[in-house]
Formats: structure tokens, C-alpha cells, sequence
């Protein structure tokens, strides 16, 4: 039950924006390719996450991202969606809980403007990394809650970062 919760705080989280927060841009269509595949195993844990970091980007590109007319298309390439769990072996004590594990995520993209002839009439990168700490003692729910918000946290500092660097560096693309 928890887990549906948290999952649905997130989505309401992420939910599609008014046209007019949209980075409306200068394309047809929008493509969306992850070039990142989850290992699946540990010590990467993105795939335990109440919504996988990849399907996080994707939700976000396709609220983000709207082409607003042309013959182009926009491109949002995921390299990385990662997040690796280390352990920390904290010494016991009986007063104070002390962090058991980090996690350090990080997600790179691209976005491509591409023209009717698939050239790429602008290209833009953005990067995040985030790192969160689970105290001992921390249930599934509170691991959950914790990737909850490290995911909230990542896609909020992406989407400022991507906005940053297309309006910077493919003004003439955006509307």
C-alpha cells in the first residue's frame, strides 16, 4: 500500500505542466531514446525505485519538451539514469542512528533539435548528481521515501539545468 502511495505522490509530482511552463520548441515531434540500461543488480538500485530514474526523465521530457510546430524534431537522449547504494558500516550505538547506506545518483542527457533533413540544428547537455544518505534502523518505506525525494529533488534541478542551456544555447529554437 505504501509503495502505491509513494508512487502516486511522485507521479502527482511530475505531472504534465500548463502549455505555458513548457519549454515550447521549434519541432514537430519528440523522440525519446535512453542509451542508459539499468544493470539491474547492486550495487545500483535505480530500478528499486518507486518510479525507475529513467521512466522519471521520460515523464518529465514529454511534460517539459513540446515541440510547437516545424517539420524538426527534439530528441531526449538519456545517458546516464543511475544510482548506486554503498554501504557505510557505522559503528553501534545505543543514542544516535547513524547513515547505514549513501546512494549517489547521477543523470546526464542530451537534448537534439534535429531539421527535417535530421541534421541537429542545436544540441544541449544537462547533468545532475544528488547524494542521500539512509539513517540505521530505516525501514523499506522510509528507503522509499528517501528515493522518493532524491528522484523529486534531481528531476527539479534537470529541469532547471535543461531549461538553462536551451534557452542559452538554442534560443533560436525555443518559442
Amino acid at each position: 500500500m505504501m509503495r502505491v502511495l509513494t508512487t502516486l505522490l511522485l507521479l502527482a509530482l511530475l505531472a504534465p505542466l500548463p502549455p505555458a511552463l513548457a519549454v515550447q520548441i521549434d519541432a514537430g515531434t519528440l523522440r525519446i531514446e535512453s542509451e542508459y540500461v539499468p544493470p539491474q543488480t547492486k550495487p545500483n538500485v535505480e530500478h528499486l525505485f518507486p518510479v525507475p530514474l529513467v521512466q522519471a526523465i521520460e515523464d518529465w521530457g514529454r511534460a517539459r519538451l513540446v515541440p510547437a510546430g516545424g517539420k524538426g524534431t527534439v530528441w531526449l537522449i538519456i545517458r546516464d539514469a543511475s544510482v548506486v547504494e554503498t554501504p557505510l558500516n557505522p559503528s553501534s550505538s545505543l543514542f544516535t542512528k547513524k547513515p547505514e547506506f549513501r546512494f549517489d545518483g547521477k543523470i546526464a542527457i542530451d537534448i537534439e533539435i534535429r531539421n527535417a533533413a535530421g541534421a541537429v540544428a542545436g544540441r544541449v547537455n544537462a547533468s545532475v548528481t544528488a547524494t542521500r544518505e539512509l539513517l540505521q534502523g530505516a525501514s523499506d518505506a522510509d528507503a522509499r521515501r528517501l528515493w522518493t525525494e532524491m528522484t523529486k529533488a534531481m528531476i527539479d534541478v534537470l529541469d532547471r539545468e535543461a531549461e538553462k542551456a536551451l534557452r542559452t544555447h538554442a534560443a533560436h529554437l525555443v518559442r
